[in-house]
This record gives C-alpha cells, sequence and structure tokens, in this order.
C-alpha cells in the first residue's frame, strides 16, 4: 500500500531534491512554440554534456588498477562525478551503485557474510547496507579499509563475473568509459513529443463553501479537517489528471467517447486546450533540477512533470534507504501554476518521509 505526499505552496527548494538516480521525465504544459523549443534545446544540450552506457563485467572493472596505478576510479569517481546501477533486482539480488564519488551495496546475507565487508542491516528484510567513500583522503591503496574493499571486491567477482550496469558519465569522461570497461553500448536518451486538444480541470483550490445550521440558518464554522478534505480532494484529482496527460488516456480528450462502462472517471469543469507532452526515458541526472526551471520561468497557465527514479536503487534520495515492494515508486510530480508550485511524492507505507 503507497500513499501520497502533497506540498503546496512551500518554498521552492523544498518542492526538488535531485533524485540519486533518474532515469526519466515527463512535461505536460499547454502547447507553447517557445516553451516546447525551451525543453527540446536543453534535452540537446544535455545529451552533448552527458553519456550514457551499459557496460558488462566484474564490479572490480571500475576500480582495478593497472601497471600504471590507473584506474576507471582514479579517473572519474575520485575527479568527476559518475551515475552506476547494476541491472538487478534491489528486493532478493545483490545491488551495486555509485554515484557522489561513493560505491553503496545492497547485499544478501549469505553474500554480506562471504565478503567481510563491514554495514548496516537494512530496515527491509534480510539485505545489508554497505558503502564506502572514494574521495575519502583515508582510503587509498595500502590502508586497511581499502585492502578490506579490494578483498570484497575478489569475492563479488566471483558471485557476478558478468553482471550488467547502467553508467552515465559527463562527455569529457565519455573516453573512460570504453577505456576501462567492458561490453560497452552507448544507450542515447530517447525523446518522445505529442499534442493533444483535452479537458483540462480547474487548477485552482476550492473555495471552502458557507455552510449554515439547516434549523437555525445560522453559519456553522467549517472544521480544518473538511478544509483539508476539499484541497487534498482537488489535489489528487490534479495529479491524476497529469498522469493520464501523460500516457494519453482517451478519458480527457475534448473529444471524449471512451465508453463510460469501462471507465466512469471524467474531467469536472473541463476546459478545452492544446496540450503538449514530453517524454524522456534513459538516465537524466542534473536534467530534472534544469527542466523546473523552465516551468518556473514560463509565464503559462501550468507547467507538470513527472521525475521517475531507478526503482531497484539502495538508496532513492540522499541516504533514504529504497526497496521495490516496500518503499514506494521513487517518483515525484511538480505543477507550477503561476505563482504556486503543486509537488507530490509517493510513498511506500514503510518508507521514512524525505
Amino acid at each position: 500500500m503507497s500513499r501520497t505526499r502533497i506540498q503546496y505552496k512551500a518554498p521552492k527548494e523544498k518542492h526538488i531534491k535531485e533524485q540519486n538516480l533518474p532515469c526519466g521525465l515527463d512535461v505536460v504544459f499547454p502547447s507553447d512554440a517557445s516553451i516546447q523549443s525551451s525543453v527540446e534545446a536543453l534535452v540537446e544540450q544535455y545529451g552533448k554534456e552527458m553519456k550514457s552506457f551499459t557496460a558488462k563485467g566484474p564490479l572490480s572493472m571500475f576500480f582495478r588498477a593497472r601497471e600504471d596505478g590507473s584506474s576507471f576510479s582514479a579517473a572519474v569517481f575520485q575527479r568527476s562525478d559518475a551515475w552506476i546501477i547494476s541491472k538487478n533486482q534491489i528486493d532478493a539480488d545483490n545491488v551495486f551503485a555509485v554515484w557522489g564519488g561513493e560505491v553503496h551495496m545492497s547485499l544478501t546475507r549469505s553474500t554480506y557474510q562471504t565478503t567481510g565487508l563491514n554495514g548496516k542491516k537494512s530496515r527491509y528484510g534480510e539485505k545489508y547496507l554497505i558503502s564506502f567513500n572514494l574521495r575519502d583522503p583515508n582510503f587509498h591503496t595500502g590502508t586497511k579499509q581499502h585492502n578490506r574493499f579490494l578483498f570484497g571486491l575478489e569475492q563479488l567477482d566471483r558471485l557476478h563475473p558478468d553482471l550488467e550496469y547502467s553508467v552515465t558519465v559527463h562527455a569529457d569522461d565519455a573516453k573512460y568509459v570504453s577505456e576501462y570497461l567492458s561490453n560497452v553500448k552507448e544507450v542515447p536518451l530517447k525523446t518522445t513529443v505529442s499534442e493533444r486538444n483535452v479537458l483540462v480541470p480547474a487548477l485552482t483550490p476550492p473555495e471552502v463553501p458557507e455552510l449554515k445550521d439547516a434549523h437555525s440558518r445560522e453559519q456553522v464554522n467549517v472544521s480544518q479537517k473538511y478544509r483539508d478534505y476539499l484541497f487534498e480532494n482537488w489535489a489528487l484529482g490534479v495529479q491524476e489528471w497529469v498522469g493520464l496527460a501523460s500516457i494519453g488516456a482517451g478519458r480527457i480528450a475534448s473529444d471524449d467517447n471512451v465508453d463510460s462502462l469501462f471507465n466512469q472517471y471524467e474531467v469536472e469543469d473541463g476546459t478545452p486546450a492544446n496540450v503538449t507532452n514530453i517524454q524522456i526515458v534513459g538516465m537524466c541526472p542534473l536534467l530534472a533540477t534544469k527542466l523546473k526551471e523552465i516551468g518556473e520561468q514560463s509565464n503559462t497557465p501550468f507547467f507538470a512533470f513527472t521525475a521517475y527514479g531507478v526503482q531497484d536503487t539502495p538508496y532513492s534520495w540522499g541516504n533514504k534507504e529504497h526497496q521495490f515492494d516496500n518503499g514506494g515508486e521513487n517518483d515525484y510530480t511538480i505543477v507550477n501554476i503561476g505563482e504556486d508550485v503543486l509537488s507530490f511524492e509517493t510513498v511506500g507505507h514503510s518508507d521514512m518521509y524525505i
């Protein structure tokens, strides 16, 4: 079971916290050639500045030093940034990830005992979490911690000699991917643009009605609980509409002809308008923040975007632990409505708030 956290009119910086491993974005806004051009130009420029690949091999290929002392870790992790995630399931498998110069491992109990590494027990099931700061001045060849790390890599290589990874780096570091990693294949972002005439719901919170006593006809004070109910009902309706717009659902089309026997959803008091949807699929760290700036600067009735994070990651936001079944969807939606901002985060029943 999951629920949705809602923020409205909070300070702007509280509406977005860059995910550790974002893997897709979805944008919805009233059709506007200028905004569309800005988004497409941003994505095109991003594709020149950041490069994504898949690589296949042992975990040690990222850290193994050559005879001259060089390694992918020394060239990239310790000097620049890279976003890496192994392609397996977080709930049951061993998962390895790197971002911000830190290695994160989520290991099964048997693997944890085999590696001899020190970590902490996961709050989700029989998994153990281990992290190493590759930029720590005390983490270098010859130290006890580094030797333990290398020993752990040897054990992990025996278990996973040919694991697939997603690797994203700055364009200037792309040469190191082919130089140090094996079975490399570039994976460019995929962008899809569509436009439809749809019914757009009311984008302002409903006014609280004046209630009167049925007998005395005196005005009755409206409880905060009822006010919250009205607001939440409206906000969740906006979230649902954004989701339907993103998937091209027929129920919000101006010429909706979906049989109500199959779907009873309808846009209440909807206004017909042309709406553009831009979908971006692929690893895209740092892009959400830049996209948010376009939304804030645009002079449009609304600008909505949803950011999708990798589901099988040890941590979703900062050090917020994550699992697929227990840790929510690792997604969030932000809707800029004029000067106001409405944001949603879907969280699991065991999640810690961000």
